[in-house]
């Protein structure tokens, strides 16, 4: 089986989305998760006060993630950042959803689109 392309360049190759339009489904993807500070207060793996603390190592060292910085300082546990991240991916928007709040693709062809692109990911 060829490698999974993902559902926004299916529909760029199909002709349905522009290469500007598949850019900014991928954009407002990308841009539609919760922060993880966030994830991780609204667990209660993080007290806000910690978020400002991780937040200036953040900018004393350009580059490192914030989750990584979490762990080192033994604010959080590998656990917690993974259900953290677990939670993250679960709250992210999905490309078919941004494509329809675009209306840029017809029901119809989406309709097809969706089809033929579970096709493709089962042969």
């Amino acid at each position: 089986m060829p490698a999974e392309r993902s559902f926004t360049t299916f529909l760029r190759v199909r002709g349905l989305l522009t290469t500007e339009q598949a850019a900014e489904v991928d954009r407002r993807v990308a841009h539609s998760h919760r922060w993880l500070g966030d994830v991780l207060v609204a667990q209660g793996a993080l007290k806000a006060s910690e978020i400002a603390t991780i937040r200036s190592h953040q900018r004393r060292t350009p580059g490192t993630r914030f989750g990584a910085l979490a762990l080192q300082l033994g604010m959080v546990s590998v656990q917690q950042i993974e259900a953290a991240l677990a939670q993250q991916r679960r709250t992210r928007a999905h490309p078919v959803c941004v494509v329809l709040t675009m209306d840029v693709v017809d029901d119809a062809a989406m309709h097809q689109a969706l089809l033929d692109y579970s096709d493709e990911l089962t042969t």
